[in-house]
């Protein structure tokens, strides 16, 4: 085998090894990928990194019918920033009317905040004005772990 052979060979290796490695955004630390809840409501997370050390979420809820009651389902997306294991969504609330009475049904924005209790679970809590993207029945609070959890 000719040396030509060899080192193309070995450039072909570290060309195939770089392009089937995980990519990830400069400065993100490896939080990205999806997260489902693992009991009670069906709730589930996406984190994508984005450029500025920033995600890209989004979030869904499902709450089956059951017994003849009704269920519900939403889902809500946006960016967030995390710092310190913990990170806040506040996304505008399409149903908020400017100059009506702010209520829980008439609020700007629907927050939810975030804190990674460990590196594979995200615990969150809806702080206010979401009932506008799940209905009244479901929430975006729980916890969920990441489907890598289990490698």
């Amino acid at each position: 085998m000719r040396v030509v052979d060899i080192i193309a060979g070995g450039l072909a290796a570290a060309v195939a090894a770089t392009l089937t490695a995980p990519v990830h955004a400069q400065g993100h630390d490896g939080r990205g990928g999806r997260y489902d809840s693992e009991d009670g409501q069906a709730l589930s997370v996406t984190l994508t990194p984005l450029p500025d050390d920033r995600y890209a979420i989004s979030i869904s809820t499902t709450v089956p019918m059951r017994d003849g009651l009704p269920g519900c389902g939403g889902s809500i997306t946006g960016a967030l920033r995390i710092a310190d294991d913990t990170a806040s969504l506040e996304v505008p609330n399409e149903g908020f009317v400017a100059g009506a009475p702010v209520s829980d049904a008439n609020l700007e924005f629907c927050r939810i905040d975030l804190r990674f209790v460990d590196e594979h679970t995200i615990r969150m809590q809806e702080v206010s004005g979401c009932g506008y993207f799940h209905g009244a029945g479901c929430s975006f609070t729980g916890d969920v772990v990441h489907e890598a959890s289990g490698i």
